[in-house]
């Protein structure tokens, strides 16, 4: 088998896996997503595959180490967890010396 089919019988498997949830959102979700029509699905499946497709587990991941937990679904806008978590992070780049202020704005510092 060539790796065009074997790609599209492992995509063909794991759309299968997901649960026919909500109306199949889940899945148009995650199609979305494979196909390159939108970010923020991608970031969103991911989420939901990472927490078994529970949308209350999404909510209330603590997997505060992700690249993606500040940009998850069903997050509270700004939420105190949220706040002190960026604030923590800037704290710990302040006295590594790797955060820039510029006007009241926190930029991490590029390592090059």
């Amino acid at each position: 088998m060539d790796d065009n089919n074997s790609y599209y019988e492992v995509l063909k498997r794991w759309r299968k896996n997901i649960p026919d949830k909500h109306n199949g959102s889940y899945r148009r979700t995650w199609d979305k997503a494979v196909s390159k029509q939108s970010m923020r699905a991608a970031v969103d499946a991911k989420c939901q595959d990472c927490q078994c497709w529970q949308q209350a587990e999404v909510k209330r991941c603590d997997i505060i180490t992700c690249p993606l937990w500040q940009y998850r679904p069903l997050q509270e806008k700004d939420g105190e967890r949220e706040k002190a978590v960026r604030g923590h992070l800037q704290e710990i780049q302040r006295l590594e010396g790797t955060l820039v202020e510029v006007k009241g704005t926190s930029f991490p510092r590029s390592p090059i």
